[in-house]
């Protein structure tokens, strides 16, 4: 990534079953910046279950090397391995 531009990253959760997107700084802290939001759906009567999809907004910030580690588990199951792990390996240039 250039110093001062914006990646994307989209995560489906699995809201229905209680899973939740953690995510970690491995590196460097001051090299990125992350921002999350957490994109629900419209909930009809209908629907018996249903994803929120997690939106992650990383920017680089200054030159180096981190990354982020996002993890889908439920919250009270910290002791448990996630049920998904995706590994962003990030350079700043």
């Amino acid at each position: 990534m250039q110093t001062g531009s914006t990646h994307i990253q989209m995560l489906e959760g699995l809201g229905a079953s209680g899973y939740t997107w953690e995510h970690r700084i491995e590196g460097p802290p001051d090299v990125l910046s992350i921002t999350a939001e957490v994109v629900t759906p419209a909930i009809s009567p209908q629907l018996t279950s249903y994803n929120i999809n997690y939106v992650y907004k990383i920017i680089a910030i200054k030159p180096g090397k981190a990354i982020i580690r996002f993890c889908l588990r439920r919250p009270w199951e910290s002791h448990k391995p996630p049920m998904r792990e995706v590994l962003l390996d990030i350079t700043v240039v």
